[in-house]
């Protein structure tokens, strides 16, 4: 495996950390609701786009925010270069609500 890969996947493990307190320092145990998580999920957005914001990269962020008790039939795949693209989710999961953050961060020259 490459060293490009192997400082890829540590970057991505660190960029995973830092979302999921990202999530929890947002949601706190809070319960639910559809006004807050309006709000949570726009200060979610601006705190994680300021993590994937990396020279040479172009990045999109997604926050989807859903009451615990919610299932959800999860069948996702990404399409990216492996040595050098970030495509990732991070799901958080509290007593009170759900968060799934979608990352992508797109290499170009």
């Amino acid at each position: 495996m490459s060293s490009m890969v192997e400082g890829k996947q540590e970057d991505e493990e660190n960029l995973k950390k830092e979302v999921e307190k990202v999530v929890l320092n947002t949601v706190g145990e809070t319960d639910y609701d559809t006004d807050k998580a309006k709000d949570w999920s726009e200060i979610m957005l601006a705190q994680i786009y300021k993590l994937t914001k990396k020279d040479g990269y172009k990045s999109a962020v997604l926050v989807e925010i859903l009451p615990r008790k919610t299932d959800v039939l999860r069948r996702t795949k990404f399409l990216s270069i492996p040595g050098t693209d970030v495509v990732t989710m991070v799901e958080t999961k509290t007593e009170k609500v759900n968060v799934m953050v979608f990352i992508a961060m797109m290499k170009y020259d």
